[in-house]
């Protein structure tokens, strides 16, 4: 019917009927390795959730949550108390990009990584080779660790023991491996028929289901193809963006401080 696959969308077969093309129908955690590195990942979200938000309600200076103090003595570059709060809309974005690995319409995703990793050979030793090799390419699996450690390090230095260089070395470093995450993302799936205004009027018809329209099949396939690119976007790209986008200003004020 003329249309062209495009990544995970669906097309339409010569007989009117709707097929999945590149649908992830393969399992890449049959490998157990990669089982392995999903549950590494799951443990260091946790972990520096449980350390992120913990050093936020325990921190050793009120000056930090006092407000009156911030109108006060506020610059261009001064943080307001209230914004710490944000760490847990990133903390909860982050936890559907830990649960978008078990979800089988997500975990093959190529915004994941898991993937790109799937045909590691067998042995330790290629296997160590294969993830030096997948970090120093910035696939988000790989360098999630790494992301959760230095955040939680910047953290933790700047609310609980008040090292603000330390803290800075350890915003800078997640600021790092945020930023190669989203570079790897944006050259791995190509989102240039997302837009705007396709979303809204997957919204528009979502809410009038019934409405008649002339193109009903292809309508069908944009619809899947956006609410496909809606969750991958929201469960498995956002969630980095939004991080970076904080991190780098909450360097920035850091650097102003040190």
């Amino acid at each position: 019917m003329g249309l062209e696959p495009k990544g995970d969308l669906y097309i339409a077969q010569s007989d009117g009927s709707i097929a999945k093309d590149q649908q992830p129908a393969s399992n890449p955690f049959k490998d157990s390795r990669l089982k392995t590195l999903r549950l590494i990942n799951a443990l260091c979200y946790a972990l520096a959730a449980l350390i992120v938000l913990s050093s936020i309600h325990t921190s050793s200076s009120d000056d930090y949550d006092d407000y009156q103090a911030w109108i006060t003595n506020q610059t261009l570059l001064s943080v307001a108390p209230y914004t710490q709060y944000i760490w847990y809309a990133i903390f909860l974005l982050q936890g559907l990009f830990i649960a978008a690995s078990f979800i089988p319409s997500l975990w093959s995703s190529a915004l994941l990584g898991y993937t790109a990793l799937a045909d590691i050979p067998t042995g330790l030793e290629a296997f160590q080779k294969s993830i030096l090799q997948a970090f120093q390419k910035s696939i988000p699996v790989v360098h999630y660790p790494a992301l959760c450690a230095s955040t939680a390090l910047a953290v933790y230095s700047f609310f609980k023991w008040n090292i603000m260089s330390l803290a800075f070395s350890g915003s800078f470093a997640s600021t790092y491996c945020l930023f190669n995450i989203i570079r790897y993302q944006l050259d791995a799936v190509s989102t240039s028929g997302f837009t705007f205004n396709r979303m809204k009027r997957w919204m528009q018809r979502r809410r009038v289901p019934d409405a008649p329209d002339e193109n009903t099949l292809n309508d069908l396939l944009n619809d899947r193809d956006v609410s496909i690119q809606i969750q991958q976007y929201v469960f498995l790209k956002l969630p980095f963006e939004l991080h970076a986008g904080y991190n780098l200003a909450w360097s920035v004020s850091l650097l102003n401080i040190i």
